[in-house]
């Protein structure tokens, strides 16, 4: 049960970095993909970092239940 710890604390700190990048680094007068393409990965990133935290939970919860 202790990794779910971690994982609970890497979506916390993909949120904060999605923020983050949203706040601070992301040029909202030029929103274009070839301007700003690394807070547009970094986003990316962190979304798919936390879909599959998010999956990996799940799963480990369905095989502790059976």
């Amino acid at each position: 049960m202790n990794i779910n710890k971690v994982r609970y604390g890497l979506i916390i700190l993909a949120i904060i970095l999605i923020i983050g990048e949203f706040i601070f680094v992301l040029d909202y007068q030029k929103l274009e993909w070839s301007n700003s393409i690394g807070p547009f990965l970094s986003v990316i990133s962190m979304i798919l970092l936390i879909i599959s935290m998010i999956i990996s939970i799940k799963y480990d919860k369905k095989k502790s239940s059976n």
